[in-house]
């Protein structure tokens, strides 16, 4: 999907490619199977006043004014809404250099911009230009505005990050309880970790180790009929067994 990037201040577009960073849906899910025939099911829809059975796709769908709901033609609702579109443009109208203060809990997903064919010298001035910069904007992303910032990786490409909106955003009210924690404890653990600490980590080597597990817990089942789960039993420590054992820890 092609993308055009308005530069705000220099009233100037560029066009870019976008894509999705996660290109898979992670969600899985297994379909229900009939008792009588192990079949998938189908789904059926009934009115919920006279129960008759829906054969085909309804001409009218409901919608909310205010909080009265009214019947509208389904094909005209979506000629009105179809102008709007997946609107190209993305309009980059703040600059910083460093996120702003707050940005990262709202992070969404993450979208590359990559250059479109035959115009990848506008590619090229478009990162030059952002390249040690932070900027904020605003775009259209199926159907949806998000708030957007824009950077440039190390590795060149730039980097479109969606921000959720802040009224749709989880918020959490906490207070952090006044409780004590054994100070022995905590010192020990902090020199076992500081051991461990590293300069550098590649992200890129991870697997989901959880997904080749289910396949063979399903592999399992069907072979099998069964499969041998243990689950980790975690345990309350006593403080002066707990000293013992980080002690340990930390001489090695």
């Amino acid at each position: 999907m092609e993308k055009i990037i308005c530069i705000e201040p220099l009233q100037k577009r560029f066009v870019v490619q976008v894509k999705d960073a996660n290109r898979e849906k992670r969600n899985r899910s297994y379909l229900n199977a009939s008792d009588c025939c192990g079949q998938k099911l189908k789904q059926e829809k009934f009115c919920s006043v006279c129960m008759n059975k829906v054969e085909q796709t309804p001409s009218r769908k409901l919608v909310k004014v205010g909080k009265e709901e009214h019947l509208i033609d389904a094909a005209v609702l979506d000629a009105a809404l179809e102008q709007f579109g997946d609107a190209e443009e993305i309009v980059l109208h703040t600059f910083l250099d460093k996120l702003p203060e707050g940005a990262e809990d709202l992070y969404d997903a993450l979208v590359f911009g990559l250059p479109v064919e035959k115009k990848e010298s506008q590619y090229a001035e478009l990162c030059a230009v952002l390249n040690g910069r932070v900027a904020v904007g605003k775009g259209v992303f199926r159907n949806n505005e998000f708030q957007v910032i824009v950077t440039v990786g190390t590795d060149g490409l730039l980097r479109l990050r969606k921000l959720v909106d802040p009224s749709q955003k989880y918020g959490v009210e906490f207070v952090m309880p006044n409780v004590q924690v054994n100070a022995q404890i905590v010192a020990l653990e902090n020199k076992i970790i500081d051991k461990k600490m590293v300069s550098a980590f590649d992200v890129s080597q991870f697997r989901d180790s959880r997904g080749v597990v289910e396949e063979q817990i399903i592999t399992e089942l069907v072979l099998h009929g069964k499969v041998e789960c243990v689950k980790p039993v975690l345990r309350e420590a006593q403080e002066q067994d707990e000293l013992a054992r980080l002690k340990a820890l930390s001489e090695n």
